[in-house]
């Protein structure tokens, strides 16, 4: 599906659950936070650390914490929009330029400290 497509079924939903209990590949709920979609996600790492205070966190083993942390996000809709407001932005500062620009500057570094070393 291309990205385009894609991004349309986002803006669509009203809402992203996001349950993983261990992830290293957040390109869905990067993908979400761009469409500026309301989130209820795990609070496991590294979920926390890229969605910020945009989102409703739950224990992803707990059926009734996902429920609750969904209520939230779909009931209290001061608080849903204004954590989807500010997500679009927190979006942006992830690209695969800055992500390959700093992949290339840490192997450089190591290959420097290397012949150094």
């Amino acid at each position: 599906m291309a990205f385009e497509e894609r991004h349309a079924h986002y803006q669509d939903a009203d809402a992203l659950v996001f349950a993983a209990s261990r992830e290293n590949v957040l390109n869905i709920l990067l993908e979400a936070m761009a469409a500026g979609l309301h989130i209820a996600c795990s609070d496991r790492g590294p979920m926390p650390e890229i969605l910020g205070d945009c989102g409703e966190y739950f224990d992803p083993q707990g059926p009734a914490n996902i429920a609750g942390a969904l209520r939230g996000v779909l009931e209290d809709d001061a608080r849903a929009a204004s954590m989807a407001a500010r997500v679009v932005g927190k979006a942006e500062a992830y690209s695969w330029e800055l992500c390959a620009t700093q992949t290339f500057e840490f192997l450089h570094g190591v290959c420097r400290a290397s012949r150094s070393g």
